[in-house]
């Protein structure tokens, strides 16, 4: 992270950001659903919206600086430019509302390492301002949903097998998909190959990341493999995402090469 934000006025901005997806602009679909739309209008269906290879993000005028110097003065704070991670929120279910959640674990390893998270909303709405949030120095994509048909197939990736309706039950949090969330992470993710801006990924980000670079996923290597190890237990478990079991590493790959002290 420290060698990463070393340069953060020269990473990845909303013009190469335009770039990347067009000359002049880029097209994201902003999929609206029943749960975020507003009592006084509806949002339902897809929306389009472009944003300017010309324009200059908020945070790199002259307004930006001088709120950070003041903000700085009220926190008794030195000037400094930790590199900005990227992370976009999960959706949590909570007292009969929707609550957007980042896991502090992911915010505390990027602030222990000198940088500052910047957690994006995966609301439907912010596809359409995503830009504001770069530059970005870093990215982490961490848990979440199965990733959604729909989004796999826009990008041209591989889609696994499903569980069925009785069984997709047992594992009701994870099975449903959240497009609004695939939509902003794969955006950033390929924007994020293509710029060489470093990248973390964990659990479902795994999953994402070899699913944009060729890889094929397998829905559920229980009922699909014939394994008789147990590698997600029933929602309705204590344990239920916290299970663990030993694996073996192949050699002369790069993890056992990474890991090789411990293995």
């Amino acid at each position: 992270l420290q060698s990463a934000g070393a340069g953060w006025r020269s990473s990845p901005s909303a013009q190469e950001l335009a770039g990347t997806f067009g000359e002049a602009s880029i097209e994201l679909e902003a999929h609206a659903h029943e749960d975020d739309c507003s009592e006084k209008g509806s949002n339902k269906g897809s929306a389009i919206t472009k944003v300017s290879s010309a324009r200059t993000p908020f945070h790199a005028g002259p307004r930006w600086t001088d709120d950070a110097r003041r903000l700085r003065k009220v926190l008794s704070l030195r000037p400094q430019r930790p590199p900005r991670v990227l992370m976009v929120t999960r959706r949590h279910f909570r007292k009969n509302k929707y609550v957007d959640i980042v896991g502090e674990y992911h915010l505390e390893l990027v602030q222990e390492n000198g940088g500052a998270p910047v957690v994006i909303p995966r609301t439907t709405q912010t596809v359409f301002h995503l830009a504001e949030y770069l530059p970005m120095d870093g990215l982490i994509i961490a848990e979440g949903n199965d990733l959604s048909d729909e989004i796999l197939l826009k990008y041209g990736c591989h889609i696994p097998g499903r569980l069925d309706s009785e069984a997709s039950q047992k594992f009701a949090s994870d099975t449903e998909f959240d497009v609004s969330k695939d939509e902003l992470e794969f955006a950033l993710l390929r924007f994020a190959l293509a710029s060489g801006c470093p990248i973390l990924t964990l659990c479902r980000g795994s999953q994402m990341l070899s699913s944009l670079r060729g890889g094929t996923l397998i829905g559920d290597i229980e009922s699909e493999l014939g394994s008789s190890i147990c590698h997600l237990k029933d929602c309705a478990d204590p344990a239920y995402d916290s299970n663990r079991h030993s694996i073996r590493v192949s050699p002369g790959t790069p993890l056992a090469e990474w890991f090789s002290e411990s293995l």
